[in-house]
């Protein structure tokens, strides 16, 4: 065994056993099953370049298969290999973005509407950004933030791409941009920076980077500041909606409990009632072995990942002060 390979089965070794030991042995080994199966390639419409009518039009001439995904609009799974679609040049001139099921949904909940100002803090590579700007149909306002270079240029590109126009940039750090910026945005989303539990797949062959549960505690405090920082950010009786693509409670449950027990802001869960019935959803975690949450957060949103998922968390809140 190379040492490439050696170190990718030491970091599946200590996914497997954090979360072994947080989910049921159910929900442990439709996760295993779901991290050895190929998941579907999904993709949705960049309305801002092409409408549906139009699009399905060229996917059926160009003899590429494909079928809805039905609760999310605009949005479809391929039923053939992803070769022919990455060729086309509805790929690789924008009027698609290949995403994956889950990540759509945060997006989704914030539900961001024309002439609204919006707070991206954690952009890049700007799947999220992008869809949400299609919703917008390009009008209003969002404020990308990304304190990477190299992301950032990512960002800019998947943005000129796609045809986005209302999006301003940002190269800075999220946990300080409210500054000068309270009460300031209609919404905030904060599809937080993660260990990555919930995206691992057989196929990936680098499916996690720098695991280890030192970094998983460094990251679910630098989630904390970043939510804090868009809800600042946010106005009285905005709306700000957190996900992240991993299992652990300590980046999830965890990060929302330190956030509700905060003395400098309110705000408060409300239910995500758009995938009400989807097979992936479990409960949240209210109780993480002696640790005892709120019991607000069963309003969240937790997905296992499957053969047509990724595992995903997804909180939406409200502020009030």
């Amino acid at each position: 065994m190379n040492k490439k390979n050696y170190n990718k089965n030491i970091q599946l070794s200590a996914v497997f056993k954090n979360i072994e030991n947080l989910f049921t042995p159910s929900q442990f080994n439709k996760i295993i099953t779901a991290y050895n199966s190929k998941r579907k390639t999904t993709f949705r419409i960049n309305l801002l370049k092409i409408n549906r009518i139009e699009l399905i039009k060229q996917l059926k001439a160009e003899n590429i298969k494909f079928n809805n995904i039905n609760f999310i609009k605009d949005a479809f799974y391929l039923e053939s290999d992803d070769k022919k679609l990455l060729n086309s040049s509805l790929y690789k001139e924008g009027f698609i973005y290949l995403q994956s099921i889950s990540s759509m949904m945060p997006a989704v909940v914030l539900s961001p509407k024309k002439s609204e100002k919006i707070l991206d803090i954690a952009a890049s590579p700007g799947s999220k950004t992008t869809q949400m700007a299609g919703i917008m149909n390009n009008t209003g306002k969002i404020d990308a933030v990304e304190p990477d270079f190299i992301r950032m240029e990512r960002l800019k590109y998947n943005c000129s791409l796609q045809g986005v126009k209302n999006v301003n940039f940002y190269h800075t750090k999220g946990e300080k941009f409210y500054i000068s910026r309270e009460n300031h945005y209609d919404k905030a989303l904060v599809d937080a920076p993660c260990s990555g539990e919930g995206i691992i797949s057989a196929n990936d062959k680098n499916p996690i980077k720098n695991y280890s549960g030192k970094n998983i505690l460094r990251l679910s405090n630098l989630q904390f500041k970043l939510l804090k920082s868009a809800i600042i950010s946010v106005k009285i009786g905005g709306t700000i909606v957190y996900s992240t693509c991993t299992l652990n409670n300590f980046e999830n449950e965890e990060v929302i409990d330190k956030i509700l027990n905060d003395r400098d802001i309110k705000v408060s869960i409300e239910p995500i009632n758009d995938f009400f019935n989807m097979e992936e959803k479990i409960e949240p975690f209210i109780k993480a072995g002696n640790i005892i949450y709120n019991s607000q957060i069963r309003k969240s949103l937790r997905l296992l990942p499957s053969q047509r998922m990724e595992g995903f968390f997804i909180c939406k809140l409200r502020r009030f002060k």
